[in-house]
């Protein structure tokens, strides 16, 4: 520049509870005001763009008022005259006044740490509770099974319903630690072969449960974004498809199609289905109420994983009978491409 002159207008002044009788215009004052930690990027800045090497000057500092209170200010400008020799000789820039932004952001910064704490708090919470959860279900199972073995008649039966209830309660408090760890720790998307999920899980259920009749169509090739939770999502259907159903042999068939820009899976089975309510629940269709009571952990687990996944969730009912759940998924390729 050819002189550190600098003209200051009424509204720059009043920003900082001054007036302009009381600033000398010169650059000095300016930096003078400038916070001790915010001066040496607020250099650095300035000379970029003094010696061309920016398209503008833009910063975010504390400038001190009138009152020894510090002001957040956006200061944006740029050199709009130079010489033959390419030096600068006029500049001009604007300040804003963004204390009220940086203090929310600030707020926001605070309250995301104090969740964080009271998560991690709420997970080791989490943690002791499932584990004296499941050693009083194993004291209280054990205790029916001897009571089923040595017992006849209604005893017996009781102690059987015992069982079936208390490893039921254990699946669904499972599910519900998987729930607690996805909603805590998200799992990043990539790429995944659905069609090689697809088929292993198929594989490990019919392995499972060999009384199933399980169809696959179209499979092959289908790269998808998703994360690998992916995979359990999947394995949950399939095992509801069989584990609800009330025939001998339940008929289970999945089918992979293209949709636009992504790839709809969908499970059919022969079952009785599901419940309305439950299907409403998990959609968002309807509220919960507290006379509510669910059964359908593992569905929330789905709807969670897929949803992680940026897919979606539907169900329908099935001709003649049983459910149909269908997942979309994106495509890799959409994906890739938008990146």
């Amino acid at each position: 520049m050819e002189s550190d002159a600098v003209t200051f207008n009424e509204q720059w002044a009043e920003m900082l509870g001054l007036s302009l009788d009381e600033i000398e215009p010169t650059l000095d004052t300016w930096m003078q005001r400038v916070h001790p930690e915010d001066i040496d990027e607020v250099r650095a800045a300035l000379e970029a763009q003094i010696a061309g090497e920016s398209d503008y000057y833009d910063t975010e500092h504390r400038m001190q008022t009138a009152g020894g209170e510090w002001k957040w200010i956006r200061d944006i400008g740029r050199v709009v005259e130079r010489d033959e020799d390419n030096e600068p000789i006029r500049a001009v820039g604007i300040h804003i006044d963004i204390t009220n932004r940086k203090e929310r952001e600030q707020q926001i910064e605070h309250l995301s740490e104090d969740l964080q704490e009271s998560l991690q708090q709420l997970k080791v919470i989490d943690r002791v509770l499932r584990h004296n959860f499941h050693n009083a279900m194993n004291v209280i199972l054990g205790y029916a099974e001897n009571i089923q073995e040595t017992s006849s008649g209604a005893a017996a039966e009781d102690a059987a319903t015992i069982i079936e209830e208390g490893e039921q309660l254990i699946t669904t408090v499972d599910k519900q630690r998987e729930i607690t760890d996805l909603l805590s720790e998200p799992e990043p998307s990539e790429t995944i072969d659905l069609g090689e999920v697809i088929d292993a899980r198929v594989a490990a259920t019919r392995e499972q449960y060999p009384e199933a009749q399980i169809t696959v169509e179209s499979s092959d090739d289908r790269l998808v974004r998703a994360t690998k939770s992916i995979d359990r999502a999947l394995t949950e259907l399939l095992t509801n498809a069989v584990v609800h159903s009330d025939q001998a042999e339940p008929v289970i068939e999945v089918t992979v199609e293209d949709r636009d820009d992504t790839v709809a899976v969908r499970i059919a089975d022969d079952g009785p289905g599901i419940p309305d309510m439950e299907r409403k629940i998990v959609t968002g269709e309807a509220e919960i109420e507290p006379l509510y009571h669910s059964s359908g952990m593992g569905l929330w687990l789905v709807k969670l994983i897929v949803q992680k996944s940026g897919g979606s969730l539907a169900f329908e009912e099935n001709e003649p009978r049983g459910s149909i759940v269908s997942i979309r998924l994106p495509t890799a390729a959409v994906h890739d491409g938008d990146e």
